[in-house]
């Protein structure tokens, strides 16, 4: 198969518990190119890594993480429930995640905002990060993306704008999304097809495919020509390409 760059979603989470340490761990040992995580803003306005909008599928809280500090959360246990050699792992913060990223790897920071979240934190949750991926080391192997393509085009005003994409579901990117300086469209892998691949190209743009696990998938973004797939069991995708 041609070469494109594989990103672990969430981590490598077939693995490994999603958005923690070690499945982080586990991404960089295999040889990823990029790794993807979710972020939510705390009570306290903290970072942390966390896909779900409540507590209770990949750890032992309950709740809404936006109504928990980060001192709570991160006295959750977020890998007993993957499995028992996983116990103790916990909810990292944006900080905890950079700081164990090494000075190579890249990173798909896919921000999550949900419908009671008003426009002051999500100028909080955009200045935070703006501040955190900042450092020289750390702001050129920083992707962030979201389905809130409004965020995405609060930070790609910014002074000093990072790389960024819009993330599709439902739908293929619009005239407007093209026209923009967004850097990537990420998209879920069944809408994907090779006019939405040469447009996105003609336009000085990647294409980003999710969340592909198996080698017929595979295969067919290879053909399509995506630049990079997203997938929960990364070291399959390397070994098949």
């Amino acid at each position: 198969m041609t070469k494109v760059r594989v990103c672990g979603h969430r981590g490598a989470s077939a693995g490994a518990p999603e958005n923690t340490l070690a499945g982080i761990a586990l991404a960089r040992a295999l040889g990823v190119a990029r790794v993807e995580v979710d972020l939510r803003l705390t009570r306290d306005e903290k970072i942390v890594l966390h896909h779900d909008r409540d507590l209770g599928r990949t750890d032992n809280g309950s709740g809404a993480v936006s109504r928990a500090d980060l001192a709570h959360l991160q006295g959750l246990d977020a890998g007993a429930w993957f499995a028992p050699e996983f116990a103790g792992q916990r909810i990292p913060s944006l900080g905890e995640l950079l700081a164990a990223s090494g000075d190579t790897l890249l990173w798909n920071l896919e921000l999550k905002t949900d419908g009671d979240d008003s426009p002051p934190r999500k100028r909080v949750l955009m200045d935070t990060i703006l501040a955190l991926t900042a450092a020289a080391t750390v702001f050129p192997r920083v992707l962030l993306t979201s389905f809130d393509h409004e965020l995405i085009r609060d930070f790609l005003g910014a002074a000093r704008p990072p790389l960024c994409g819009f993330i599709y579901g439902s739908r293929a990117p619009s005239a407007a999304d093209v026209a923009s300086t967004a850097a990537v469209f990420s998209m879920r892998h069944d809408l994907v097809d090779r006019d939405q691949v040469a447009r996105a190209h003609d336009a000085g743009k990647e294409v980003h495919a999710w969340t592909v696990n198996d080698a017929p998938t595979l295969a067919r973004m290879v053909d399509l020509g995506v630049d990079e797939v997203i997938s929960d069991d990364p070291g399959l995708m390397l070994s098949l390409l």
